[in-house]
Formats: structure tokens, C-alpha cells, sequence
């Protein structure tokens, strides 16, 4: 609880600042949470560094393969927003393929659209399977995440979408970057305190031979937890 404060308080933070420097210095593009390796985009950065450490943690804790899905899944985030993966990747479909503009979505767009496509076909599958086979502890984790990343896809992808298709100017701009940006760290700060919450509730208990009980209470769905 007190982890999500914290960082819910940073997010509020560069909000903050961000619609601040919007009026007041609105060259600073290092203060806005719109601009690529901005400060609060390296914020966010470490978030999805910390997410896909404590996964390859839990993985190497227990000697199970599930949670390195979701350690995949968090480094993929991490790379894409660091290497603008699906934005440039997205541009260099549109451009090989010819997409055509549709619905008011430039052929960039629907490259960008169809590079996430591709990366979700490829990393959620292994998180279903991962969640399937895991015991009550991962599972409950990966339903709490599951949703936490849907959360992310619909601020995250929906709300750039919406915003190519309509392009607002203003203060509608402004308060739908705010939702799109500002709501993908919120999504990201709730996926860390529960992830860092989860395995701090597993772990704080269990002295010696707690890797063995740990690791039943994650991948033998048939055992209670310990």
C-alpha cells in the first residue's frame, strides 16, 4: 500500500508539471509526459524494468517458467517504449505494405495497430498457459494483471487511436493526453504494487525450505497454499 502511494504521488507529480509546462514552459519537452525519453517517460521506464526484475525473481526463486512470460511481456513494454518499436516498426509496415487511411487513421496508425497485434499474438498466449498451469498464488496474480493490462491497452492504444482519428487541439488535447499518458502510469504503478505486494505477502512468511513451499503454492494448482 504504501509503495502504490508512493508512486501514484510521482505520477500525480509529472501530471502536474506536465500541465503546468504546457502553459508556462511549453519548450520544456522533457517535462511533458507526452514527450518520448522524457523525464516522466523514464520514470515509467523503470517501472516496467522493476516489473520484468521481479518476474525473472519469482521464476529464479521458484524454478518455474510462468512468470517469465510476464517478465517477457514487461521487457517487450520497456523496449517498445525505449526503441519506439511499434511506432517505427508501424511506420515501416504502412510504408512496405501501402495501407490505406481508414476511418480518419492514417496508414501509420493501422501499421502501429497491427505491430501490437503481432507482439500480443505472440506474449499472451504463453501468459495464458503460464496462468493455467500455475498455482493460486501466480494465477492470482496474473487475473489481477490481466486486467491492470487491459487497463493499459485501452488508455494506451484506444485513446491513440482516438486521438488520430479526431486530432483535438486545446484543452481537449491536453486533457486527452493527460488520460492516455497520465493513465498508462497510473497502470503501470498498480501493476508494480500488486506485482511487489504479492510476492512480498509469499515471501515475508516463509523462513528456511521457503523457495520448496513457494514454489507449490505457485505451480501446483492441487496443493493449498503454504
Amino acid at each position: 500500500g504504501l509503495l502504490l502511494w508512493l508512486l501514484l504521488a510521482a505520477d500525480g507529480l509529472f501530471i502536474a508539471v506536465h500541465v503546468w509546462a504546457a502553459e508556462a514552459r511549453p519548450s520544456h519537452r522533457l517535462l511533458s509526459i507526452e514527450a518520448d525519453n522524457g523525464y516522466p517517460e523514464l520514470f515509467q521506464y523503470l517501472k516496467f524494468f522493476w516489473l520484468a526484475l521481479l518476474m525473472a525473481l519469482l521464476a529464479w526463486r521458484t524454478r518455474a517458467l510462468g512468470p517469465l512470460s510476464w517478465s517477457g511481456l514487461f521487457l517487450y513494454l520497456l523496449l517498445d517504449d525505449l526503441l519506439r518499436l511499434h511506432e517505427d516498426g508501424g511506420a515501416a509496415l504502412a510504408e512496405a505494405w501501402q495501407l490505406p487511411a481508414f476511418l480518419g487513421l492514417r496508414a501509420k496508425d493501422l501499421g502501429e495497430l497491427a505491430v501490437t497485434a503481432a507482439a500480443a499474438l505472440i506474449l499472451l498466449p504463453a501468459i495464458a498457459l503460464a496462468w493455467s498451469r500455475g498455482g493460486p498464488v501466480l494465477r492470482s496474480l496474473s487475473r489481477r494483471l490481466a486486467w491492470l493490462l487491459a487497463l493499459l491497452v485501452l488508455v494506451g492504444v484506444g485513446l491513440d487511436l482516438l486521438a488520430s482519428a479526431w486530432h483535438p487541439t486545446g484543452w481537449p488535447r491536453l486533457l486527452l493526453g493527460i488520460l492516455e499518458d497520465g493513465g498508462e502510469m497510473v497502470a503501470a504503478s498498480l501493476m508494480l504494487a500488486v506485482t511487489f505486494g504479492t510476492l512480498q505477502a509469499a515471501w515475508s512468511p516463509v523462513p528456511a525450505g521457503g523457495s520448496a513451499r513457494l514454489r507449490a503454492c505457485l505451480d501446483n494448482p492441487g496443493e493449498p497454499p503454504a
